[in-house]
């Protein structure tokens, strides 16, 4: 989708407009102009503004939603406490021992996204509290409104 621009390194696309990196989208390069609070514009080589929205949902190169987790073992129950750019924060009901907190989200996250357990797994952190999850047969429109409702019901 998006590539940073030589000499960068490759970076996911969160990461690129976290940074301010100047990125590709096809043929057309990007160039960083301004940030905001959850967002850079970019200026494209045409001269007209784009704006890259940053969000803890993103696709990744095999079609699966990456969703960045900030995770809060050992809580009374599972619930998403907050949604920012870093990452979806969770509250998971298990302690983090042996592995049982990183089952608990994955079933917790299975059972909001209305997916099959299967289709979610953990990608990375398995011994951290950030995480990256994938999710695979979930339009990522349709995961960032689940999200963002069940975000909303804990407020």
């Amino acid at each position: 989708m998006f590539q940073a621009r030589p000499p960068c390194f490759a970076l996911q696309l969160g990461v690129e407009a976290r940074r301010g990196l100047s990125m590709s989208m096809g043929e057309m390069w990007l160039t960083p102009i301004a940030q905001r609070s959850s967002f850079w514009i970019y200026l494209a080589a045409d001269s007209q503004a784009v704006t890259v929205s940053l969000s803890p949902l993103t696709l990744d190169k095999s079609g699966c939603v990456a969703i960045s987790v900030m995770a809060k073992p050992g809580a009374r129950e599972n619930a998403i406490t907050d949604v920012s750019e870093e990452g979806v924060g969770i509250q998971i009901a298990a302690p983090p021992q042996d592995g049982e907190a990183n089952a608990e989200l994955v079933q917790f996250l299975a059972k909001l996204l209305q997916v099959r357990k299967s289709d979610v797994s953990l990608d990375r952190g398995s011994k951290s509290r950030q995480k990256r999850v994938l999710v695979r047969d979930i339009d990522l429109q349709k995961a960032t409104d689940l999200i963002s409702s069940a975000a909303k019901n804990v407020s």
